[in-house]
């Protein structure tokens, strides 16, 4: 039995974690009276900066404190994340015109057309042309000559926003905002003790709250949704955890990564359930969409894109473009097989490091790639997870050129900065395992 050793409660980190949570407030409060013309002066990216600081100072500071002292600040870390959720509700387009295809696909859906089957500029779809308060869609879509990457899943989820605002601006990021913050709060209900103050901690991270409920991102409801199936497959609710992955995977592709891990210590027969589960969620929601070009222009993105990567610019540089790619999956493939072989015991952790390690390996890095290993921090916190947090927000020199010039440029010091911290985090997570709380209270 491990003997508990307290030493005295700080002072200090109290206070550190209680200015952290006003620091990340204060961010989330000045995009929100931008949004609404009232601090023109508050600079996104500044503001990103700025918050990015502020929490990686907020989860130093929670991992040292007491059980006595941890309780007290999550009950004013819930009030934050309320107030910082209120705040994301108005604000869009920050860093990211995204969801602007997502509204250029729902509508198109709505209407009965399959995004798969046309680009946005193709003629066929001239009399579809709409604005939707501040753009007209698609004649200002970026990538109009680009059939959809969305899954089906995804797809359904812009037509019900399309449906709701009926094409609106802001009232189609408020449905979809409001369905993010009913994901979370079901996930929330999912867990409980330091589980939840982990999930407090992830809702709190700037990539959260920017990227994910500000800029409407498609990966937060992804990665609730997976986070949600995983959380069922520990309680042991087979059938729901493959409904729930079934409908995670229809989101965004990632969620497949899952399945292995969710499968170990299953008996054939559970096997057998999950998956027959998750097939008929994935029929389901497929079965309107079905016809050519399911994929939409996904290979061609997959296949040409590059964007914030150190690993596939420094393989690049050496080996050249075409080698690289291949390169990339085999080494991540490689690498997610030696980490399920380590941590197989523990399938939460496994998930979360394949997660990172794939994002290492990707030719395509953008910040809410971190969503989902964010939404598993109460199943497996990680300190490569936490690192990433922080330092992705180098992400944002990439970016302030890109929106000068509209050619993205690596910065070779920017892409150091931001990954080899995160490598070397991801090292020890590998050898260590997830976080635990300094003064852990569990017995």
């Amino acid at each position: 039995m491990r003997v508990q050793r307290f030493s005295q409660p700080s002072r200090v980190l109290p206070f550190v974690a209680d200015a952290s949570l006003a620091v990340i407030l204060l961010g989330m409060l000045l995009l929100a009276l931008r949004a609404g013309g009232l601090a023109s002066l508050a600079d996104p990216i500044t503001i990103w900066y700025g918050m990015s600081g502020g929490w990686l100072a907020l989860v130093a500071s929670v991992l040292r404190l007491t059980p006595q002292q941890r309780a007290a600040t999550n009950k004013r870390a819930l009030f934050v994340v309320l107030a910082c959720l209120a705040c994301s509700a108005i604000p869009c387009g920050l860093f990211t015109d995204d969801i602007l295809r997502y509204q250029w696909d729902g509508w198109l859906t709505l209407h009965g057309v399959s995004p798969y089957a046309y680009a946005p500029n193709d003629v066929a779809l001239h009399n579809l042309s709409f604005s939707n308060g501040s753009a007209t869609l698609p004649q200002q879509l970026p990538y109009a000559d680009m059939l959809t990457i969305y899954p089906p899943g995804a797809q359904l989820l812009f037509a019900v926003a399309s449906l709701i605002s009926g094409g609106d601006a802001v009232a189609w990021k408020l449905t979809l905002w409001l369905i993010s913050f009913v994901l979370g709060v079901t996930l929330w209900r999912m867990h409980d003790g330091q589980q939840r103050g982990w999930l407090l901690l992830a809702a709190m991270s700037p990539v959260v709250l920017l990227h994910g409920y500000v800029d409407g991102h498609i990966d937060l409801a992804m990665a609730l949704v997976m986070t949600m199936s995983i959380s069922a497959r520990r309680s042991q609710s087979i059938i729901v955890s493959g409904l729930l992955l079934g409908a995670a995977i229809s989101i965004k592709y990632l969620p497949i990564v899952a399945l292995p891990i969710i499968l170990v210590g299953l008996g054939r027969r559970d096997q057998g359930r999950l998956i027959a589960a998750m097939l008929a969620a994935l029929v389901l929601i497929y079965l309107p969409f079905v016809g050519p070009n399911l994929l939409g222009s996904l290979g061609t993105f997959t296949a040409s894109w590059q964007t914030n990567s150190a690993s596939y610019s420094v393989l690049a540089s050496l080996i050249g473009d075409a080698p690289t790619r291949p390169l990339l999956l085999i080494l991540g493939l490689a690498g997610s097989g030696v980490i399920i072989a380590r941590w197989r015991g523990q399938p939460s952790a496994a998930l979360v490091m394949v997660l990172v390690a794939l994002a290492v390996l990707s030719p395509v890095v953008h910040p809410w790639y971190l969503i989902a290993p964010l939404a598993l921090m109460p199943l497996a916190p990680l300190r490569s997870v936490i690192v990433w947090t922080f330092t992705i927000c180098l992400y944002a020199v990439g970016y302030s050129t890109y929106k000068g010039s509209g050619v993205w440029l690596e910065h070779p010091a920017a892409l150091a900065f931001e990954f080899v911290p995160v490598v070397v985090a991801l090292i020890i997570d590998y050898q260590r395992g997830p976080l635990s709380l300094l003064h852990d209270d569990r017995a």
